[in-house]
């Protein structure tokens, strides 16, 4: 099982990370046109294709498809995670706080991954990488984390999704706000960008425009915490009953 989620994650990375043009390209430009071979040949050449994309798509990001693997990232030896953080550190954060597991759309047709990469799947990778045997509490995660941002005493806080992401489906967005509508969170879609694009090296309008939108707001709620606190400071210093004693 471990193997098919692998040659299902050399896709869902090529489209997260924005390499789905040279992805698809290489697979439907390896295939034999349907008059000059036979259906066997079709697949065997479409199945080349895939794993050497996939394969040069691991190799960008540092790693080897055994390192993607739950297989490889029962390691313990920090310098497998050298080249790439690796899956066991998202691994226990997803065990123990949040999950967000990629499992099986329940309609085989629609899925990319076997129907054997399921919740109880997950579950029993946890067990076999951290010894957990209770699944994950992501109700309390999200009470603890996520429900309070859309609290108005929440603010300066910056969302940024990519347009070509697909983890932007369940981001806070202008299009899924969250429960309710906080004003104090600032909501940004980067047009064209993939998964982190803003925290790498690409470069596009779009991405230059969203990170000097970041540098102007980090720029102004910084100056606004440290005068506030000069504020606060300063009440204390000139009120006799608040006045800091020095010992």
């Amino acid at each position: 099982v471990d193997f098919l989620y692998v040659i299902a994650d050399m896709a869902a990375t090529a489209v997260q990370y924005g390499y789905q043009k040279p992805f698809c390209d290489q697979i439907t430009g390896a295939t034999p046109l349907p008059e000059t071979a036979n259906q066997s040949t079709s697949i065997l050449a479409a199945t080349r294709a895939y794993a050497d994309i996939g394969v040069k798509i691991f190799q960008g990001f540092g790693l080897t498809a055994f390192q993607d693997s739950f297989q490889g990232a029962m390691s313990l030896d920090w310098n497998d995670y050298l080249g790439f953080a690796g899956m066991r550190s998202w691994m226990y954060q997803s065990c123990t706080e949040f999950g967000f597991y990629q499992v099986a759309n329940p309609h085989a047709e629609e899925s990319s991954r076997s129907q054997r990469i399921s919740l109880d799947y997950h579950n029993q990778v946890c067990k076999r990488l951290f010894g957990i045997d209770q699944p994950v509490n992501d109700r309390a995660t999200n009470q603890k984390f996520y429900q309070n941002l859309f609290n108005r005493s929440v603010s300066q806080i910056l969302f940024t999704n990519g347009s070509n992401d697909p983890w932007s489906n369940l981001s806070v967005t202008k299009a899924n706000p969250g429960p309710t509508s906080n004003p104090g969170l600032v909501l940004t879609t980067i047009d064209g960008a993939a998964h982190c694009d803003d925290l790498g090296t690409r470069i596009s309008p779009s991405l230059k425009a969203s990170r000097d939108q970041f540098a102007a707001l980090s720029t102004r709620w910084f100056k606004g915490s440290l005068q506030l606190k000069k504020s606060i400071l300063t009440q204390i210093q000139s009120n006799p009953h608040l006045r800091l004693i020095k010992r």
